[in-house]
């Protein structure tokens, strides 16, 4: 039996998306609400090739909240990520803010020795620089969540809490401002930047921002835009086709 067979058990961080393939394994990353709901119709696209998992707040993280940082968080992941000695290669994923979590685990994972073969970040910039019109909305977002309505910083995507269980607001407020404070430090390694091709009214360079962070960047446009690229069935396929031919094209190139 293989180490792709056995049943090995997961730390509380690591839930498995999918059942265990012969293929690469790929590793989602929690986003604002501390979870990767966002990768289900991706995961079955991706067929039953590779190994899908989901990395997740454990319980002793959630509790804690309030000292939680963006860097303590992907400490954990990547030391539960070697604990779990998935099958390589190994291909971390984030999309939207989770491309933030996806890169410091990456980071913090190299600073253990065991660097992902590689990063995936799914339409998120690098970094956000502050004009007066940012500045302005994080004055009226900042007026609005101090009457616990919303969360919206800098540009970033709104979040309406209303409705929400006080414990997920508790989630949601936290992570929020740990991803929109974030600044991605240098990484010697190769990350895949990939674009909704129908974003709206984006100005950015092709890469996102992120070639001036990572060593190796390659770039590709799918169908969509910021949230169909991920719900939309036929932009989800077309997704789905980039990661399968890089696992073929990477495949090719091991020795």
């Amino acid at each position: 039996m293989n180490r792709a067979e056995r049943a090995l058990p997961l730390p509380p961080t690591l839930i498995g998306l999918s059942a265990r393939g012969g293929g690469p394994s790929v590793v989602f990353c929690p986003d604002v609400g501390g979870n990767v709901i966002y990768a289900r119709q991706l995961v079955r696209a991706l067929g039953a090739g590779p190994s899908s998992y989901g990395l997740r707040l454990a319980p002793e993280m959630i509790e804690t909240l309030d000292a939680l940082t963006l860097q303590s968080a992907a400490r954990r992941f990547a030391a539960d990520l070697m604990a779990a000695d998935l099958p390589r290669p190994l291909h971390v994923v984030g999309f939207s803010f989770a491309g933030y979590m996806a890169a410091e685990t990456a980071q913090q994972l190299s600073l253990l020795g065991q660097p992902p073969d590689r990063l995936w970040i799914l339409d998120l910039t690098a970094r956000r620089e502050l004009s007066l019109r940012s500045l302005l909305s994080v004055l009226r977002s900042r007026f609005a969540a101090n009457r616990g309505q919303v969360l919206h910083r800098q540009g970033f995507i709104r979040i309406d809490l209303a409705g929400h269980p006080e414990g997920y607001r508790r989630i949601l407020t936290r992570l929020y401002t740990l991803f929109s404070r974030y600044r991605p430090g240098r990484w010697a390694g190769r990350a895949t930047v990939v674009v909704a091709r129908d974003g709206a009214g984006r100005k950015a360079a092709p890469d996102l921002g992120w070639g001036r962070y990572i060593a190796e960047v390659d770039c590709v446009a799918v169908p969509g835009d910021h949230l169909g690229m991920m719900h939309d069935a036929g932009h989800v396929t077309a997704l789905a086709a980039r990661f399968l031919d890089q696992f073929r094209k990477d495949a090719a190139a091991t020795p």
